[in-house]
């Protein structure tokens, strides 16, 4: 089950405080999300289309980049083609680098909708998620209103059951059992009377009128006001909005469902004629080149001030690298039409004005009268199904958080090709300059992206455990190097986060847990110093085949680390064996040591055990030459002797052909943990460096060979 963020625990002097852990204090909420962009890698997702179609076979010599006024060599080069990529591959989706995938944010306005206009919307939202999204597409859900402006209800996801969940209720806290998920990629446990598809049943109605109490709430609140002020509070809520975007890797778009705004004030009188129509496509030609105030006067094109509002919400999504895809939802009625707001000139359609108007000057598009939405945006999706992601490294970045422009062009112009690319980067900036929201959005795409690496040294290990239920318990253990999580802190409380989320084949987050430390350097800082942080959580997993994203970020330096672990719960009801990594025990009180709370462990026992004596594995120990090194082997169903044996691989992937190890069983124990046989193998004369122990346990009546490694650093 999706489990709820708990309270933190930290021992300091490991492993014999096993039993009795120090709690820390958790952090107060504001200093939860970090994010210190340190420029190394700036991707630049390109997307180049002739008349509808992406154009495909580019290569990176077709490409030129300045940064600035400066000509930027492109270190690395990638073409994401959606098409080539279908689907999943054995380990689920295929990963991707974040500035590849496509993200789209659902954003429900509802300051003046009709509630069965909104219901529609969210059937056709829905339909476009299934039916419409790609596998590797990320996907979000929000709504505004004029009395709390733009509300996150569940952030970028691969999980289509939450986004599901989410536009049905559009995150009503009454409507769906919340989690406490901090990143907010997810938002219920997924009682099957709230994802029913058929609606009718469950609570699909109950949504619907909640939704209508609120709008109609909202409704009130915003017809008794200036329709200028409505607009000027809506068009500077999708100015912050792009704004917290900007910080997240990938091209963006907003998927905007609305009735619209009176955009009156801004393109003058006569609006809704085809002349009108021209003057707003001038307007926002003019906008997206930064030029808004040069189109005309304000009897003829609007008033200068609320030209100015617009041309900074465009300037802020263009940055962003995000667009606007505008739907009327007055035109998703079957049936319907799109009566819009009438202007006091008798003109029609005042709210599919502002709507064109918005999406024209993002770069996106204006959809009136779609009753489904994958058949509407179908252009969209194909025109932006290949990305060219283009990779700078860019030289002296201050850490200031200004804008840096970036152009893109090709080469050799192909006749009729348009390109779109990512307008700029910002400059990293503190951690306490960030906003919460963009933070949030920032750590969230780590946990998504298919990427590992950082600043932070981490390691992670897991292993799934029999228990009488139908999900495993998976204790994950994650090590941190010191010196890297300090980054040069002499005194104080580290802020430690802890993000560790298990995904299936299918992109659905199936359990998760997150922790906050508060590290005392008083305390704590010389065995931080000397070796590091050590911390113990579990999930609850069903059969299946996972990918686990663990991130740790020091949020006063915002120094982050990113890992992923494939992991494979075996089937135990069904008799699958499971052979656990091989495990070297740490010498006691050598790392800072974290763990959950005993009540969040539930009955479940401490499970790093051998011959009845508890121990901390080594996740990536370090020996020296010469060594003899005990090994721990542990699994379920492997049979009453196995044949063990391991094998030595260098950095390389070449085999160490005289260091073929042969582990033999000194022993093992039963009962109601794992099979474990305790073993050694000697380092010999090898050269110091990083080395794979793998073991392997052969099957038997016609099984598979059972196969885990561990990564071993030799020591000079």
């Amino acid at each position: 089950m999706l489990k709820r963020k708990a309270s933190l625990s930290v021992a300091s002097t490991g492993l014999a405080l096993l039993g009795a852990a120090a709690w820390v204090p958790e952090l107060p909420a504001q200093t939860r999300f970090a994010d210190r962009r340190d420029v190394v890698l700036v991707e630049i997702p390109v997307q180049v289309e002739k008349d509808g179609v992406p154009v495909r076979g580019l290569t990176r010599d077709d490409f030129e980049v300045r940064d600035g006024r400066k000509k930027a060599e492109i270190v690395t080069f990638d073409v994401i083609d959606l098409d080539m990529l279908g689907g999943a591959d054995g380990s689920g989706v295929a990963p991707l680098p974040l500035a590849a995938r496509r993200h789209f944010l659902f954003l429900f306005d509802l300051s003046l909708s009709d509630p069965s206009k909104i219901a529609e919307a969210q059937r056709a939202a829905n339909e476009l998620v299934v039916a419409g999204l790609h596998p590797s597409d990320l996907a979000a859900v929000a709504t505004y209103s004029s009395r709390s402006g733009i509300a996150l209800k569940l952030g970028f996801t691969s999980d289509r059951r939450q986004l599901e969940v989410a536009i049905r209720t559009l995150g009503l806290p009454q409507l769906v059992n919340r989690t406490l998920d901090p990143l907010s990629l997810t938002l219920t446990e997924l009682a099957p009377s709230v994802v029913d598809p058929a609606g009718g049943g469950g609570r699909e109605a109950e949504a619907e009128a909640e939704i209508a109490a609120l709008i109609q709430e909202i409704e009130g609140e915003v017809t008794a006001a200036a329709r200028r002020n409505q607009m000027l509070a809506f068009t500077s809520s999708l100015a912050g909005l792009a704004e917290s975007l900007g910080g997240l890797d990938g091209r963006k778009h907003v998927v905007l469902l609305s009735e619209g705004f009176d955009a009156s004030s801004i393109l003058g009188t006569g609006v809704g004629t085809a002349t009108e129509q021209e003057r707003i496509a001038r307007v926002s030609d003019a906008a997206m080149e930064g030029r808004i105030w040069e189109v005309g006067d304000d009897e003829r094109f609007g008033a200068t001030e609320d030209q100015g509002f617009l041309r900074r919400m465009a300037e802020e999504f263009i940055r962003a690298d995000c667009t606007v895809q505008s739907v009327d939802v007055g035109g998703l009625r079957a049936g319907g039409s799109a009566t819009g707001t009438s202007t006091e000139s008798g003109s029609e359609a005042t709210g599919q004005d502002g709507l064109f108007l918005i999406a024209d000057q993002t770069g996106g598009e204006f959809y009136r009268n779609f009753n489904r939405l994958d058949e509407a945006m179908n252009r969209m999706l194909v025109r932006t199904s290949v990305t060219y992601v283009l990779g700078i490294q860019p030289d002296k970045i201050e850490t200031d958080g200004s804008f840096h422009r970036l152009r893109v062009k090709l080469k050799n112009d192909v006749k009729g090709a348009r390109l779109a690319h990512r307008q700029g980067y910002f400059a990293p900036k503190p951690s306490d300059e960030i906003e919460p929201f963009e933070k949030k959005l920032t750590v969230a795409g780590q946990i998504l992206g298919g990427g590992e690496g950082g600043t932070i040294r981490t390691a992670v290990l897991a292993a799934a455990h029999e228990v009488a239920a139908e999900r495993a318990h998976v204790p994950v253990l994650i090590e941190v190097d010191g010196s890297s999580l300090l980054d040069g802190q002499k005194s104080g409380v580290v802020p430690t986060e802890i993000y560790v989320y298990g995904i299936d084949r299918e992109g659905a987050i199936v359990d998760y847990f997150t922790r906050i430390l508060g590290l005392d350097l008083k305390e704590l800082g010389p065995m931080l110093r000397e070796t590091g942080l050590k911390y113990w959580g579990h999930l609850e997993l069903p059969p299946g085949d996972y990918l686990l994203r663990v991130v740790v970020r020091n949020d006063a330096s915002g120094r982050v680390g990113i890992r992923k672990l494939p992991l494979k719960v075996p089937d135990f009801v069904g008799g699958e064996g499971a052979l656990w990594p091989p495990m070297i025990p740490e010498p006691q009180g050598k790392w800072v040591f974290g763990r959950e709370k005993p009540e969040e462990q539930g009955d479940f026992p401490y499970p790093f055990v051998a011959n009845g004596q508890p121990f901390i594995p080594a996740v990536r120990p370090t020996v020296a030459g010469g060594q003899d090194v005990q090994l721990i082997v542990a699994g379920y169903h492997l049979g009453p002797s196995p044949r063990v044996s391991g094998e030595l691989y260098a950095s390389d992937g070449s085999k160490v052909e005289s260091y073929t190890v042969a582990l033999e069983s000194a022993g093992s124990a039963t009962g109601d943990g794992p099979d474990h046989w305790l073993a050694r193998f000697t380092t010999g004369s090898l050269a110091p460096g990083d080395y794979r122990l793998v073991i392997t346990v052969p099957g038997g009546g016609g099984a598979d060979d059972r196969r885990s490694e561990i990564a071993i650093v030799v020591g000079g």
